[in-house]
């Protein structure tokens, strides 16, 4: 197998090319002569040679004496492979395939699934087949066979229908809406989602990025990818297929496997994706999050002066989890001569703009609200523009989300312009307008739970225990042909995981028969779920779906999303915190036992005490498993990397002292305030190059991205001491990756108290040995003069150390 193009040199080659050559079987291809017209209209850099296969489907080999590294193939499937070794020989790194469909979709799905097979023993990457290619409007660069060019803009748009790429491009010129990249990605046979979002979250142009999506492809890696690039834009998606019959639809045009709808759901939520339900939901999210702040929580204030129109908002707004702002019944009675306040503010037909001026600044003293939508409706009483104008004068004194829906047509063109260019999203409805602001809160929901990373927090000795355990009993069931645990084996490997397994009901209080499983999705691997009522999950009933692993933060989170919890927490006296446990312990297994292909714990009893605790109970369990023909190698993994438990173990100091290194962890959050206090200015230095205030590095919003880690993309390591109550981390390395790369910088950062102890020693040691187990070529750093003791290190470790007369720093190389 040949080694792969790093990611990074391909995206470059695919999006900002030095040399493109266009390879097509005829000079009469509409499809060729239509790529060759829009690269030269764009006039881009890139230096294009156009190319026609000979008879005997060969290239002239002289093509390639030019500087080439992207490939355009404007040919069948059939023909592409050895084109693409031949591609491959001369040392291009992109291929973008366009393609006209070719037989039916059985026959399709083959063949892409056999040229699949055959790239991986090419190093040239691939976008397609079944594009329509892709532009960068603000680079003058488009490679597509899409009539007219894209405006410039700061919105990234990919789609999986190249057709849908045709229509939005003319609806996009005919409203002046730009973009900063627009790409038809195809049946992804190589390049996917994760490639592309790790490109976009880099890309300066872009501030949002809205997906057409038909498929996930490489599940873990677009989950990856899309959770980093959320941090800092928002990446907003419409994925079609919602229903069964929708959904066998979508496999069969997109060549990939339907997974449960109600899973894509639930992975959205727990890496920050916005999922809307049509196509213009993704332009109004993509404007409304780049020009409004997001806000903290789901109530709505609305003022219409038509009531059904507030009627209609409201009830969009209810019916989708959002809710009214509550108003103060003092003020409810202050303004009952100017409005009539309901399940929304009525400021009556006859309300002119100063009305709707005093009323907005009465609610903004007094109500108890998280965003404001105003609504008006075409009256003799005042103009559209002079509302707007008080709406605009209210927004800016504002830190909370203003919408506006603007009713009609002609007679409030300038209003809706004026609020337009004042930043406020105006919408021609109302409960488009109240349904975006749900979408809105959702979003922020979803954001704050980002840093909710998993973390399996047992000791390695306890970890270790178990897992040989339930391996044991496992192998066991196996040998014996049983590909179902029997009741007895069922329950050890549960309460080896801390789930209660008993038939006997406890007496008094309150018990409700409830559910929890796990199953394996096409598309995401291993998923538990939980049900408010017995006999399973079925479609429509009261369940919530996650991906393991979970902390009980986000158990909390799964739960939230059922009726039953909500009814639970309206009565106030329930505490489910042993349930999130359970489906904490319960998530850990399906991790640790990938062999489990599906597990069933119905009914599972919540036995509410008088004391209000709820105590889960599984009354009835059945563990399937996956059969010995199946290879360890093969089995579903989850999704989302868990925590690395792997790289936990205990070493000691120089003078003896036991601590303990293991990965970070988002709960190391306070133990890192008290880290910066005990670091002189010195050592902040040599770290960051330049000083940072304490305050400043103990912010909330610093630690908790230094908190928050993807193991996949990065590795960071902390020493903890192991004695007494209290456990202190006394120092820091990382493996920062390079995107699309194979490559890692380190950094360490150890307390004055403990420097000359061993410590930055040890960590460089145990990242190097990471690196190599992750699969780096390289681990780089840039080190001051100064700092001699890191150099000393470094020298020590291995590295190559050389001094950088540019930068005046020392460079630190060790290839793995």
């Amino acid at each position: 197998m040949k080694k792969r193009r790093k990611n990074r040199e391909v995206l470059k080659a695919l999006f900002a090319p030095r040399g493109v050559a266009v390879i097509g079987s005829s000079w009469q291809s509409p499809l060729f002569l239509q790529v060759l017209n829009n690269l030269a209209a764009s006039r881009g850099k890139s230096r294009v040679w156009p190319v026609i296969l000979g008879p005997d489907r060969q290239m002239p080999p002289e093509i390639f004496a030019n500087e080439i590294d992207l490939a355009i193939l404007v040919i069948p499937v059939s023909e592409t492979l050895p084109v693409l070794r031949r591609c491959d020989a001369a040392g291009v790194a992109a291929a973008l395939l366009i393609q006209s469909p070719e037989g039916t979709s059985l026959q399709r799905a083959d063949a892409y699934t056999g040229l699949r097979e055959e790239l991986t023993d090419l190093s040239i990457r691939v976008l397609g087949p079944n594009s329509a290619g892709l532009m960068l409007p603000g680079e003058k660069f488009n490679a597509s066979v899409i009539p007219g060019t894209a405006l410039t803009g700061s919105v990234a748009f990919l789609s999986q229908s190249g057709a849908l790429c045709n229509a939005i491009l003319d609806w996009s010129l005919r409203e002046q809406i730009g973009f900063s990249a627009f790409a038809s990605v195809g049946a992804m046979v190589d390049i996917g989602w994760g490639e592309l979002l790790t490109w976009l979250g880099d890309h300066a142009a872009t501030r949002s990025i809205i997906i057409y999506m038909e498929s996930i492809g490489e599940a873990r890696a677009f989950l990856s990818a899309a959770r980093e690039t959320t941090l800092s834009k928002p990446v907003i998606v419409i994925k079609a297929g919602r229903t069964e019959t929708a959904a066998r639809a979508m496999a069969a045009h997109s060549f990939h496997p339907a997974g449960d709808d109600a899973v894509l759901d639930a992975a959205f939520r727990r890496i920050g994706v916005l999922r809307v339900e049509s196509i213009a939901e993704l332009f109004y999210m993509a404007e409304v999050l780049s020009r409004q702040p997001l806000p903290s929580g789901n109530r709505l204030m609305i003022l219409s002066n038509s009531g059904s129109a507030g009627v209609l908002a409201a009830d969009s707004l209810t019916t989708r989890g959002g809710a009214p702002g509550h108003v103060p019944d003092e003020t409810v009675a202050a303004l009952r001569d100017r409005a009539l306040v309901t399940g929304f503010v009525d400021l009556g037909e006859d309300a002119d703009a100063g009305r709707y001026s005093e009323v907005l600044g009465v609610l903004q003293a007094d109500a108890d609200t998280d965003g404001t939508l105003v609504v008006y409706a075409p009256t003799i009483f005042t103009p559209a523009e002079d509302v707007a104008d008080e709406v605009i004068r209210f927004a800016h004194s504002q830190q909370k989300p203003v919408l506006a829906s603007w009713i009609g047509g002609n007679s409030v063109q300038k209003g809706t312009a004026m609020l337009e260019r004042a930043g406020i999203p105006t919408f021609p409805y109302p409960d488009t307008a109240a349904k975006i602001f749900n979408y809105m809160w959702r979003y922020a929901y979803n954001l704050r739970a980002l840093y909710e990373t998993p973390a399996l927090v047992d000791s390695e000795e306890k970890a270790g225990e178990r897992r040989a355990f339930a391996d044991e009993l496992l192998q066991k069931e196996l040998e014996l042909g049983k590909e179902a645990l029997s009741a007895d084996a069922a329950a050890r490997l549960l309460a080896a995981y801390g789930l209660d397994v008993s038939d006997e009901k406890p007496a008094g209080g309150q018990s409700y028969p409830c559910a929890m499983g796990s199953f394996v999705d096409a598309e995401f691997g291993p998923v538990l779920y939980f049900s408010a009522t017995a006999q399973g999950p079925a479609p429509g009933s009261d369940r919530a779906l996650a991906l393991p692993p979970l902390n009980t933060t986000l158990a909390r989170r799964m739960l939230e999303q059922t009726r039953f919890y909500q009814q639970m927490q309206a009565e106030g006296r329930v505490d489910l915190n042993k349930l999130e446990q359970t489906l904490v312990g319960f998530s850990r297994m399906l991790v640790e036992l990938p062999r489990i292909h599906e597990v069933k714990l119905d009914p599972l009893f919540l036995h509410i005490g008088e004391s209000g605790e709820a105590r889960p109970q599984v009354a009835a369990c059945q563990i399937r498993l996956f059969g010995k023909e199946i290879p360890d190698n093969r089995l579903p993994r989850p999704a989302i990397r868990p925590y690395p438990i792997q790289y936990v173990s205990e070493w000691r100091l120089r003078d003896g002292t036991p601590v303990l290194i293991r990965p970070i962890r988002p709960e190391d959050e306070p133990k890192f305030v008290v880290f910066h206090r005990h670091l002189s200015d010195q050592s902040v230095y040599f770290r960051y190059f330049h000083t940072i205030q304490l305050d400043q590095r103990i912010a909330h919003e610093r630690l908790s991205r230094i908190c928050f880690v993807d193991y996949d993309r990065e590795m960071a390591l902390v020493v903890e001491t192991a004695t007494g109550d209290e456990q202190d981390i006394i120092a820091v390395g990382r493996l920062i990756r390079a995107h699309g790369d194979d490559e890692a910088e380190f950094a360490i950062l150890v307390a004055d108290k403990y420097q000359r102890s061993g410590i930055g020693t040890e960590l460089l040691r145990r990242l190097v040995a990471i690196g190599g187990r992750e699969g780096l070529a390289r681990i780089t750093a840039k080190i001051l003069p100064e700092n001699s003791g890191m150099l000393q290190v470094c020298r020590k470790i291995g590295f190559d150390v050389r001094f950088n007369a540019d930068e005046e720093v020392y460079d630190a190389v060790i290839a793995l």
